[in-house]
């Protein structure tokens, strides 16, 4: 019950600080760090399928709402989700994950965390990205926005990381 309570903290502050700070601050005027992320990344493999779809489909859902555009964030959150665990396999060494999944320090190390928010955050921003621009000939802009937003996601969410969730091993 206590884990519930804390995922549910969690999804409330990061989503209140995505749509009422980093939905407004636009670094560059294109540069908008994806903060809210953070609780879908954090929470347990082992939780089921529909349930973690489900709750990265609201997460979307409620960005969409507040940054005015249409399912954007609703399908980018839902194949993170959906790609969460093969990737975790993959930056495994194709071993199956032994005990409780927690993708924090102190428990992983610097790389697997680096590597692990690297590649969540670049396939979610790539989405985002492609389909806010809906055009091929913008492949370079594309490609640039995704490589700089990403950049910018990854070390917010890494510090953030760091700062407060970090475990003793």
């Amino acid at each position: 019950m206590n884990n519930i309570v804390a995922n549910l903290f969690r999804f409330i502050v990061f989503l209140a600080l995505q749509i009422l700070i980093f939905n407004n601050v636009k670094f560059l005027g294109f540069i908008n760090p994806q903060i809210y992320l953070i609780p879908l990344l954090l929470l347990p493999l082992e939780m089921k399928k529909w349930v973690q779809y489900l709750i990265a489909f609201s997460t979307g859902f409620i960005i969409d709402m507040f940054s005015n555009v249409y399912g954007i964030h609703s399908l980018s959150c839902l194949v993170i989700m959906f790609l969460r665990p093969y990737f975790v396999f993959l930056i495994n060494g194709f071993r199956p994950i032994e005990g409780l999944f927690k993708p924090v320090p102190g428990v992983k190390d610097f790389n697997w965390i680096l590597i692990y928010v690297v590649g969540m955050a670049f396939v979610h921003q790539l989405l985002v990205t492609t389909i806010e621009t809906f055009n091929i000939t913008e492949i370079l802009h594309i490609l640039w926005v995704t490589i700089v937003n990403t950049t910018f996601t990854v070390v917010l969410i890494v510090c953030v990381e760091y700062l407060f969730y970090s475990e003793k091993k």
